[in-house]
This record gives C-alpha cells, structure tokens and sequence, in this order.
C-alpha cells in the first residue's frame, strides 16, 4: 500500500476487496459523489475566504482557478452583456 497513507495495510486491502465488489454503476455513484463534495466543499472555503462574493462569484471564482481566467473573462463577459440585454 502507499506509504504514505494512515490506514492500517489490512484495513485498505479491506477497502479494495470492497470496492472491487461494487458494480461499475455503483463506484460511478460513488465517485460522482465525492466530485460534488469536493465542489461544494471547496467553493464553500471559497465563500468563507471571500465573504463579499455574491453566490454567482464564488462559482466564477472556482471555475476561474479550474478552467483558467480567459475562459472565465469570457463568461463574466457573457454574463455581463445578457444582465444588459435583460435589464
């Protein structure tokens, strides 16, 4: 196992026993839920960091640091010009 890891050798060669029983959908399940978690959980730091972010902010702040800023500029952009259209 990785040496690296703080889980007892038996206990991780448990876990994988386990997760090879899994059926692909189920591990598919699992691993969307721990991407979601991961989402909700670091732009939920992003929104403790930065408390004067409104909601729409802190997801562009997010996908800015996933996506890159150009792409990001583009959407704020977008999102810029459909906020006039509308109003």
């Amino acid at each position: 196992m990785n040496s690296l890891s703080d889980t007892h050798p038996e206990i991780a060669r448990r876990q994988i026993e386990l997760i090879r029983r899994l059926t692909p959908e189920q591990r598919s399940g699992i691993a969307a839920k721990m991407t979601a978690d991961a989402v909700r959980l670091s732009r939920a730091g992003i929104a403790r960091a930065h408390p004067e972010l409104s909601a729409i902010e802190v997801k562009l702040c997010w996908a800015e640091v996933h996506y890159g800023k150009a792409l990001i500029d583009r959407v704020r952009a977008y999102l810029r010009a459909r906020e006039r259209l509308a109003g």
